[in-house]
């Protein structure tokens, strides 16, 4: 997952003007845009292998998710692979977290891949969620 996060994408042009010239070179490798060419098909195997991937690589995947989901637009393919896997890491820290209630303390990466994420995943499970919900309360009358 490391290679894909600086490998497979490249530095970001548009902030290169923000930075100052001591840190241009380390900005490079704080804003990268990924290549959908490679960060497809890994999103994909990535998300059909979510539960083994987060009990192995929990913010190393998160990592991964937050990147390709904070530059990509959101009609852009990988999205919904990318925001399963961000559910599935979030279900994952939180699991942990129930046990060992310490363990999600510098686990801010996995939240924001949450969030990145909402609108492919949250969102349209909540609107199911409440329509389930309208549908059993209408049909008491």
């Amino acid at each position: 997952m490391d290679r894909l996060l600086l490998v497979a994408s490249f530095p970001d042009p548009r902030l290169r003007s923000f930075v100052s010239e001591e840190n241009a070179e380390a900005s490079e490798s704080w804003f990268r845009i990924p290549m959908p060419l490679y960060w497809i098909p890994a999103l994909i195997i990535f998300s059909a292998h979510a539960e083994d991937v987060a009990a192995v690589a929990l913010k190393k995947g998160a990592a991964v998710c937050t990147l390709y989901l904070r530059n990509m637009p959101a009609e852009m393919l990988g999205r919904k692979e990318a925001a399963h896997f961000a559910l599935v890491l979030a279900r994952e820290l939180q699991d942990q977290v129930a046990a060992y209630p310490y363990s999600g303390r510098d686990s801010k990466v996995v939240y924001e891949a949450l969030l990145f994420g909402e609108e492919k995943i949250l969102i349209p499970a909540l609107y199911a969620n409440l329509a389930s919900n309208n549908r059993q309360d209408l049909s008491r009358f």
